[in-house]
């Protein structure tokens, strides 16, 4: 009898053995009952969505995102930062510069259709900028931040 291969959708199509082992930590980590996840990557939203009790997407300015980055290397340069790998030194290059001014374009609206497929029912508490708090915040109540999803 021949064998018969049934194809997963794409996002669920994982060819790459260290992606794997990276999917199978990711989704350890999250069999315990409570945890805190930092990150943006798209690729582990369906294990990590449907037990997120909430969203916390912090959406900063792109200058400030890139200021960040470049006093963060200068700090560190040379060195690895407690919070890294060990081994993993502080570097900066033009493609992450990139990806940082072409997040809100190009990468979150990936998360947003991330989110939908596989968190639909997950709020998500969008904050603003400081800056746009503060304009916000003239003449009104001053919460400065929504907990809707932005349009796609």
């Amino acid at each position: 009898m021949m064998d018969q291969r049934v194809d997963l959708p794409p996002r669920q199509q994982i060819t790459d053995l260290k992606q794997a082992a990276k999917h199978i930590r990711t989704a350890r980590r999250i069999l315990v009952i409570g945890w805190i996840m930092d990150g943006t990557n798209p690729s582990s939203l369906d294990i990590r969505l449907p037990r997120t009790d909430f969203v916390v997407w912090v959406r900063m300015p792109r200058l400030v995102c890139i200021w960040g980055a470049i006093s963060r290397w200068a700090k560190w340069i040379g060195r690895t930062r407690p919070e890294m790998a060990p081994g993993c030194i502080e570097k900066i290059d033009w493609e992450f510069l990139r990806f940082i001014w072409t997040f809100e374009e190009k990468f979150a609206p990936r998360l947003v259709a991330g989110i939908a497929a596989h968190g639909p029912e997950v709020p998500v508490l969008q904050l603003e900028p400081f800056l746009a708090r503060l304009q916000h915040s003239v003449g009104s109540n001053g919460v400065g931040w929504s907990t809707g999803r932005r349009a796609s």
